[in-house]
């Protein structure tokens, strides 16, 4: 939903979007949000733990597809 829409239902009651890293006003393409959310579901927690860590504060998911996730 979000490489089409540039975000999820969650995504939007949150005001945030997921964007493409080098180029913020872009959406991330339907094939690296494949890889995003198979990342995601299988990192689980522990992808979401390593933001704090990061200097960019990205989890690993969103490193790993140079995207970023912006507020609204």
């Amino acid at each position: 939903m979000f490489s089409i829409f540039g975000y999820t239902l969650g995504h939007y009651y949150s005001d945030i979007k997921v964007r493409q890293a080098n180029k913020p006003e872009k959406k991330v393409s339907f094939p690296i949000a494949l890889i995003r959310f198979a990342l995601k579901a299988s990192l689980g927690w522990l992808s979401l733990l390593t933001t704090t860590g990061s200097e960019k504060k990205q989890a690993i998911h969103d490193a790993a597809t140079k995207s970023v996730v912006l507020s609204d």
